[in-house]
């Protein structure tokens, strides 16, 4: 999701504290400063209609998309959701009446491998259904000199599935299921102490030399924590419900569930002293419900 920022004026999303899971989304300048990994943020953003409420569901891959709807400034009428500077919709790619496959593979530096593909058809004449699966890994990019490892691995894979079935000439529902798995190291904090070979004794604060290299140059780190880690799961369960009730009236019903599961362990003080290592385990559960007209 970090991409949209880039094609989009008006509009910023950076890795936060949380690393991939949770960007820090901005639309013309607002945008929330509360590190907290269950805070909320004045952008909505939503998933097929289903709003996601906390930062920590905003990180996920984008795969097998029909559109990005940015809307900028206040939004109250179109969503069920108020939202204070702006609202981001990503719309998934629907089944299609006729066979439908394809795929899309890339290889590059640090042993960045992606894949996805999907596969799309009907299952009867008013049945119709979609298979989406995304998968991403890499090795680390950032160098810790102090224990000789790259740090900032990338581990990402997730499936969707989509069905769409007309019940009756105005009826219709769509169901759709998808999960994703990220497993990596989490954001790479640098410290200020650290942008040479000397670190701090925190009770005397005296310099104390440590081995490890310079960092000054933001691609080399010297903390301590061989174990860091970050692993967010991730599931959505949606259903929509369209009824024509004639050319003018429209009655629309959606339900929703997220479940987003994160752990995190990492090395806050980025020294090579052991003063501040933090573990954070988040569990969110949302259920939403909203009706058109």
């Amino acid at each position: 999701t970090r991409d949209i920022g880039n094609q989009a004026p008006n509009v910023n999303l950076v890795q936060g504290n949380f690393g991939f899971g949770a960007p820090i989304i901005s639309i013309r300048g607002v945008t929330n400063g509360d590190f907290s990994a269950v805070s909320n943020t004045p952008v909505a953003v939503y998933s097929d209609d289903i709003v996601l409420t906390n930062i920590l569901s905003h990180g996920f891959s984008l795969y097998d998309l029909d559109r990005v709807e940015l809307l900028r400034g206040p939004q109250g009428t179109l969503f069920g959701r108020n939202s204070t500077s702006g609202a981001l919709q990503f719309i998934s790619a629907k089944p299609t009446d006729g066979f439908s496959s394809g795929g899309h593979m890339s290889f590059a530096r640090h042993n960045d491998f992606v894949v996805e593909g999907h596969v799309s058809g009907p299952l009867s004449d008013n049945v119709r259904a979609r298979l989406s699966g995304f998968h991403r890994q890499r090795d680390g990019v950032v160098e810790n000199a102090l224990l000789n490892k790259d740090e900032s691995t990338v581990d990402v894979w997730s499936l969707r599935g989509i069905v769409e079935a007309e019940l009756s000439d105005n009826f219709g529902i769509m169901l759709k299921a998808q999960h994703s798995q990220s497993r990596g190291d989490g954001v790479v904090f640098h410290s200020s102490v650290g942008d040479n070979p000397f670190t701090f004794d925190p009770f005397t604060f005296a310099p104390i030399v440590e081995p490890g290299g310079d960092a000054d140059d933001f691609e080399t780190v010297n903390f301590d924590l061989p174990d860091r880690f970050e692993d967010v799961d991730s599931t959505q369960l949606s259903a929509r419900a369209d009824w024509n009730i004639n050319e003018d009236w429209t009655l629309t019903g959606i339900v929703g569930r997220v479940d987003v599961d994160f752990e995190e362990f990492n090395d806050d003080d980025a020294t090579a002293r052991r003063i501040v290592h933090e573990y954070v385990n988040r569990e969110i559960e949302q259920t939403s419900v909203e009706m058109r007209l």
